[in-house]
């Protein structure tokens, strides 16, 4: 999913203070699909565009962006691009039929997460109530996907090392010695596993692993 090049009011065709909900997809009839699904929630303007802004638009301000994914899709990468450009929560819609896809959706860590094959109105107005509530919307269908799904591909093979030298009490100077890496590596390659793993600490990134079969 590529950025346009640059967006202009006109483009993003602004009403009144801006769209409540912004609508993400390169593909055209999947974008039309969504826009009409939450037209029906009935939570102000909507407005879709194919592809991120290439810098930040700071004259809207959206409740909720519904991040169209696909296969070839990096969604850890288009998250944090979408959060960052339009400044609000992120809900990632895909289609649950692409195991993999869902699976590192889940571990993009969005605010919340719209099966497009079934959505419908009802479910963009619970989407809507749970980021605003500041609670992370995941369909039922998607619970247990993450949990299923663990294993060591969840993790690159250096996150795995890291996780690995942290259970055996190393620090992060100890870490970079033993895998001939900088301490500023070892600190990023633990930030991604706790990203990954949804730990909220190291502890609990290497508890996750152990639980998990990982380490």
């Amino acid at each position: 999913m590529s950025a346009v090049a640059t967006v202009t009011r006109r483009e993003l065709s602004l009403v009144e203070d801006g769209p409540a909900i912004v609508v993400v997809d390169r593909r055209a009839l999947v974008r039309e699909g969504l826009m009409a699904v939450a037209a029906g929630a009935n939570a102000g303007y909507v407005h879709g565009v194919s592809a991120l802004p290439a810098a930040p638009v700071p004259w809207i301000s959206p409740v909720v962006v519904l991040l169209g994914l696909a296969t070839g899709d990096d969604p850890t990468a288009l998250v944090g691009d979408a959060r960052d450009l339009l400044g609000a929560p992120v809900a990632c819609a895909l289609f649950c039929d692409n195991p993999d896809l869902v699976a590192d959706a889940l571990a993009a860590d969005a605010d919340g997460y719209l099966l497009i094959d079934l959505a419908d109105s009802e479910a963009v107005v619970d989407l809507i109530a749970a980021v605003q509530a500041g609670e992370r919307a995941v369909p039922p269908e998607l619970a247990g996907s993450r949990r299923r799904r663990m294993g060591p591909s969840i993790l690159s093979d250096r996150c795995v090392e890291v996780l690995r030298c942290l259970a055996d009490g190393q620090h992060d100077n100890e870490i970079a010695a033993t895998l001939s890496i900088s301490a500023s590596c070892v600190r990023k390659h633990v930030r991604m596993a706790e990203q990954r793993l949804h730990a909220r600490t190291r502890p609990e990134a290497v508890a996750m692993a152990l639980r998990a079969g990982i380490l």
